[in-house]
């Protein structure tokens, strides 16, 4: 599913269409409105709030992941960013 070009506010919708799972629907809202915060209200993220994003986008996608693919993400290299 290609949602790259749209907006936050479009992605729920198009992922219900996918028939995705409703936890991970709100999860990825969640994420996606912490982004927004972020870059549209100018709220400066800590380190800590970085490091929390990045884990939260590694647990969505391994939750999204096809049942098909056994290997989970690895994470954040130790270190980067």
């Amino acid at each position: 599913m290609e949602l790259l070009e749209q907006t936050s506010a479009e992605v729920p919708d198009r992922l219900r269409q996918a028939d995705a799972d409703p936890q991970a629907i709100d999860r990825i809202v969640g994420f996606l409105e912490g982004c927004d915060r972020v870059k549209f209200a100018a709220q400066a993220a800590g380190s800590d709030e970085c490091r929390e994003a990045i884990e939260l986008a590694y647990g969505i996608v391994d939750a999204t992941r096809p049942k098909s693919q056994a290997t989970p993400a690895t994470g954040p290299v130790e270190g980067a960013a």
